[in-house]
């Protein structure tokens, strides 16, 4: 089967000061905002964006920059043999080759996509590529980049942590993969977990640490919530570690709904967007607890502390100054450092297994002057950190 070619919608951008970003998603609007603030021309490979956003952009001088399916076939296609195995008087031949088209597809139309990107880095200076993603033609781009000497920086918008055991590996390694895969040849350490992280995961480029650059930030103004952050996904997205069960987010809720009524705490369920359907529903089920998918910053801003699993959320809380619970019922994982003992006050992070034990750190929680917090994130607001990666001499 024969494959059309992919061309760019603009090639040619003459600007000496021009920096590229291969998304708006994860709070990449800070850099774009910094940017345009310091004369950079923005280009953006980046189509999954609202109109009426688009247009704001496009005043302010972004430049968009999309592929589009030519009426050419591509002269660099990828061939795969087709395949053929029996196993025990069977053939799976033929849905093997069906699978292997499908990806076949995937895999050149990404191809021809990468070969437009080094015909635009052909013809245009840029001074730096910013990325979230070391896979796909996010991670194209820093790649194609180094090849012209411009200098890249991936910038992860996932919480990265070190491991604790041949298991916790396997998982952290996948999940450190998106990022650390990367050719970029610089990569942003937003936090100490992330630079405690490299201890068991190795990373091609050289390290920047930059501090907060995408996460949440603020400070709490009250203390009206026990925030636990989900990260049941769906099924074609999970990790069998790192993330809950949906049996074991089902446990939970009956556990912190028992919790509410006994206790008197008010429980605010964050969900994962995708079960932004479901709230109704479970809503109706659990009584004494308030689900939402709703701004997360806000939240915070109200919350005594977050309860997780393995979530951003974790980082996002620890730089509004908000304490974490790593709560592990079935004791199957450990996402990062953390305290142990739920009688020690201030603490920023603690590990938690069973009902005693959380109880007891809510009272430390309650009682703590000031949290341990810089022993897990770098000082500085985000504005900060940005300004400071700009004027870095690459």
């Amino acid at each position: 089967e024969n494959y059309f070619k992919y061309l760019l919608s603009s090639k040619k951008i003459l600007k000496k000061k021009t920096i590229i970003l291969n998304s708006l998603g994860y709070k990449f609007s800070r850099i774009l905002f910094h940017a345009i603030k310091r004369g950079y021309k923005v280009i953006l490979f980046d189509g999954k964006i609202s109109f009426a956003k688009k247009l704001f952009l496009l005043f302010l001088g972004v430049q968009f920059v999309e592929f589009k399916k030519s009426n050419d076939m591509s002269e660099n296609q990828i061939k795969i043999p087709d395949i053929n195995f029996q196993s025990q008087n069977i053939d799976f031949s033929k849905i093997l080759n069906y699978r292997k088209n499908q990806e076949l597809q995937n895999l050149n139309i990404l191809n021809s996509k990468c070969y437009a990107i080094k015909d635009f880095f052909n013809l245009n200076k840029v001074s730096m590529i910013f990325t979230n993603s070391g896979k796909g033609i996010s991670g194209f781009l820093a790649e194609a980049g180094n090849q012209h000497s411009i200098p890249s920086v991936c910038i992860n918008h996932g919480i990265i942590a070190k491991s604790f055991n041949n298991f916790d590996k396997i998982y952290k390694k996948i999940n450190a993969e998106r990022q650390f895969s990367c050719k970029a040849k610089y990569f942003s350490l937003q936090s100490k977990i992330t630079k405690d992280s490299l201890v068991t995961h190795k990373v091609e480029g050289k390290t920047i640490e930059t501090g907060n650059i995408l996460f949440q930030e603020g400070k709490r103004n009250s203390f009206f919530y026990v925030m636990y952050a989900v990260t049941l996904k769906n099924f074609d997205n999970l990790h069998f570690l790192g993330d809950e069960m949906f049996y074991e987010f089902v446990e939970n809720l009956k556990f912190f709904e028992k919790l509410s009524v006994k206790h008197k705490l008010k429980f605010l369920i964050k969900l994962h967007p995708v079960a932004k359907k479901d709230i109704y529903l479970l809503e109706k089920i659990f009584k004494n607890l308030k689900f939402t998918v709703s701004d997360l910053k806000k939240n915070l801003q109200k919350t005594l502390f977050t309860i997780s699993y393995a979530s951003t959320v974790i980082e996002d809380s620890l730089n509004c100054g908000v304490p974490v619970v790593l709560f592990d019922r079935w004791q199957r994982y450990k996402h990062c450092d953390s305290q142990t003992n739920p009688m020690i006050q201030n603490e920023a992070i603690y590990y938690i297994t069973n009902e005693e034990d959380l109880l007891c750190s809510i009272d430390s929680i309650k009682k703590s002057k000031q949290f341990n917090f810089y022993k897990y994130i770098y000082s500085g607001k985000s504005s900060e950190n940005i300004k400071r990666l700009f004027s870095k001499k690459f």
